[in-house]
């Protein structure tokens, strides 16, 4: 399915559920270009869990499918999977097209 807006729909839902319990200084950017991972990261730990658990829940309601997104060594590489959303919305499309 490569990354079409349905994936970055998913994740910027995901986003807005993880922000509606977040306190207003800790929520995340809805944009492609927010960094996930690193010293620019725009979440911190805590988000990050959130938001990928919440991503997979999204995926599977949206598409069917059951992912997982902690079980590659890359997804913690500097210029891995989650270095931004709009990687981590790659990677999610690249998944579904497995």
């Amino acid at each position: 399915m490569a990354r079409d807006g349905r994936v970055l729909d998913a994740i910027f839902d995901a986003i807005d559920a993880v922000n509606a319990l977040a306190p207003e200084d800790r929520r995340i950017p809805k944009s492609e270009a927010v960094e996930l991972l690193g010293d620019a990261a725009g979440v911190d730990s805590l988000g990050l869990i959130n938001l990928i658990v919440t991503v997979e829940q999204q995926v599977e309601t949206r598409f069917g499918r059951t992912i997982s997104l902690t079980g590659d060594d890359e997804l913690t590489r500097s210029d891995g999977p989650l270095r931004t959303v709009g990687a981590l919305a790659d990677y999610v499309g690249a998944l579904l097209d497995r």
